[in-house]
């Protein structure tokens, strides 16, 4: 009887774990684009020149970090990376922005704490929207 109850405990340990590990992964994998904040600001102190407008503080060894990486570059979009495991420039701008883990995006004025494709892509749009009224405004004086 004892061995029946240790291998019933261990099979209800095992799917329980397996059940509980496979909804957190749904909820975070899955997690909606607009649940991403965007914290908005002055952040051109951390782009190199007007022409980057997106960078990225992480490391070498996060996934997270290697997948905003390869999500920029699959969208042909020039952007600065900051290692702040290996630059002391990279740890103090990521201090200054508050930085708690990594990745921290910068695209524009905005701030995204984490990686999330579909809010990495709306970031995006809205750079794109903000240059290109930045391009076509006319001067103050009509000309």
């Amino acid at each position: 009887m004892r061995k029946f109850n240790r291998e019933f405990l261990a099979y209800t340990i095992l799917v329980l774990t397996v059940v509980t590990t496979v909804y957190f992964i749904a909820y975070f994998a899955l997690k909606p684009a607009s649940s991403v904040k965007f914290e908005e600001g002055d952040y051109s102190n951390y782009f190199p020149s007007t022409n980057v407008k997106i960078a990225i503080f992480g490391t070498s060894w996060c996934n997270a970090c290697a997948d905003a990486r390869a999500y920029l570059k699959s969208m042909q979009l020039d952007f600065i990376e900051y290692d702040v495991e290996k630059s002391n420039e990279a740890k103090d701008f990521f201090a200054q922005l508050n930085g708690k883990a990594v990745p921290v995006i910068l695209i524009g004025n905005l701030k995204m704490n984490g990686f999330n494709a579909r809010a990495t892509s709306k970031a995006i749009q809205i750079l794109k929207q903000e240059q290109l009224v930045k391009v076509g405004q006319s001067s103050p004086t009509g000309k």
